[in-house]
């Protein structure tokens, strides 16, 4: 006959004090009458209510009756509300206000003048009256006619005691389901606690009103912010422009503009953003759903934000290292030949270049693989020096090498990179090869100057010049439009 609910601690009758209990009330679900306990909990702000069925007490006041004739017992509160009556029409009344009746003439006494025990006549008929005090206000009442007392004190005697052992065991339950009730609160209130500490700031945003409310927040971020405000989307605003590095300026204002958020809610409820701090740290800030109207419109969200700087930068390292070729740190041949072919699909011209050394196995025959292997490393750090930052340098294997000179769309041009490239070549010195000298074959190929091929083309095109550099001795490189006519030096 237990239920429980959270209320707000301004339905209690009596907020000063820790535990209340309201008026009577028919649960019209279970048909049956109920009287609310209320326990206010520590935060101040919360009760937590039990409602406790009335059949026990009503059933023992119609017990009373049926043990010594002519009497009947009643429970009443502090403020003369009948509890428990053998009359159920006077469940829930205010007994005072039926100021001639005999009930009202005892609550008086009972109630207003304290008396624990007494003597009194209605009707020319008198009455033995004995009310104890239970807890949380109420009082139980026996009222026994006098003739018929002594000669059923001990009926009285065990009702009595049945009456405070039953009010005894059922508040004990009440307490008892109350404070696992509080614990259970204080325990979610921990764990809530600890999720809200991975982030930097979470805000519970109304969109009806334009309102936010901060549920958690460092300092830094409080200050900027706020805590509760109106006027959300402005305040959002404004807080991103102080928190926000310039870079990330532009797509994070964007990304808080409150007005397109439910369009942007995928089917998970949720949103995120990844975004520079004013403090050149990554963050991700998130759009999570909270509440719907009952017509399926978005209300209320969560916006948080979530320092992922490590995270961010372990990611990053995971994708260069998936990148990058471990002899040379070169880009690989898989991630070069995808960014060549992301330029192409986005018309951006350049020169295409393959390069293998020459009689590389000959080098790896006189003087070992681990000379081979500086001579690749050699290679490499030409390459990386002779091209530009935003070009594109990669190992494909072994001793061949490729790469992507962008928006260089005309010979005269690559020919200053490729003669770049040639003079740190011929600068390569290794004490374990002696005179030496490491030379190389390079085929180019030059696109951007109508339809863009793709890089399958591109590649052939420049193999087919390289193989043409192959028959002249020493550095050489031959472009792909001087297949036809020969090598050039």
């Amino acid at each position: 006959g237990v239920q429980t609910c959270a209320l707000p601690i301004s339905v209690m009758q009596e907020p000063d004090k820790k535990i209340c209990f309201m008026s009577p009330h028919r649960d019209l679900k279970h048909d049956r009458m109920v009287v609310t306990i209320a326990m206010r909990l520590d935060d101040k702000k919360s009760v937590i209510a039990t409602d406790i069925n009335l059949d026990v007490l009503e059933e023992l006041v119609r017990h009373i009756g049926t043990e010594i004739r002519g009497s009947y017992g009643m429970i009443l509160s502090g403020s003369g509300e009948v509890i428990a009556h053998p009359d159920e029409s006077k469940i829930g009344k205010v007994i005072y206000e039926d100021r001639y009746s005999f009930d009202a003439h005892i609550a008086h006494k009972v109630n207003r003048e304290g008396l624990p025990a007494f003597e009194t006549e209605f009707e020319q008929e008198s009455y033995l009256v004995l009310a104890d005090n239970m807890v949380v206000g109420l009082k139980g009442v026996v009222v026994i006619p006098t003739i018929t007392f002594y000669a059923h004190m001990n009926t009285i005697i065990q009702l009595s005691i049945a009456l405070i052992l039953i009010t005894i065991v059922g508040l004990l339950l009440i307490f008892t389901r109350l404070s696992f009730r509080n614990l259970e609160i204080q325990n979610k209130n921990v764990q809530l606690n600890c999720i809200a500490n991975f982030y930097e700031s979470i805000h519970d945003i109304n969109l009806e009103t334009d309102t936010f409310i901060e549920v958690n927040c460092k300092t830094n971020v409080s200050k900027a912010v706020g805590g509760t405000a109106g006027k959300a989307q402005q305040t959002l605003y404004s807080a991103m422009r102080t928190l926000t590095d310039p870079s990330s300026l532009p797509s994070i204002l964007k990304f808080v503009n409150l007005g397109t958020l439910e369009a942007r809610i995928n089917k998970n409820g949720s949103v995120t953003e990844e975004f520079l701090n004013n403090q050149k740290q990554w963050c991700r800030g998130r759009f999570t759903e909270a509440k719907r109207t009952p017509s399926g419109k978005l209300q209320r969200v969560l916006w948080m934000v979530e320092l992922i700087d490590d995270e961010k930068k372990h990611r990053e390292e995971l994708i260069h290292l998936s990148q990058t070729d471990l002899m040379t740190s070169l880009y690989n041949r898989t991630a070069g030949e995808s960014k060549i072919q992301s330029k192409l699909h986005h018309g951006t011209g350049g020169m295409f270049i393959l390069l293998d050394a020459d009689k590389f196995k000959s080098i790896n025959d006189n003087f070992g693989h681990a000379v081979g292997d500086k001579v690749i490393v050699s290679l490499a750090g030409c390459l990386s020096h002779a091209f530009r930052n935003r070009d594109i340098v990669f190992r494909l294997g072994g001793d061949e090498f490729a790469a992507y000179a962008v928006g260089i769309l005309n010979e005269d041009d690559g020919k200053k990179i490729l003669n770049r490239l040639f003079q740190r070549i011929q600068r390569i010195s290794l004490p374990e090869i002696g005179d030496h000298k490491i030379c190389v074959s390079v085929g180019a190929a030059l696109t951007g100057n109508g339809v863009m091929p793709e890089f399958e083309e591109l590649y052939k095109q420049a193999d087919l010049a390289a193989y043409e550099s192959k028959k002249i001795q020493g550095n050489s490189y031959t472009f792909y439009t001087d297949v036809k006519k020969g090598p050039q030096d």
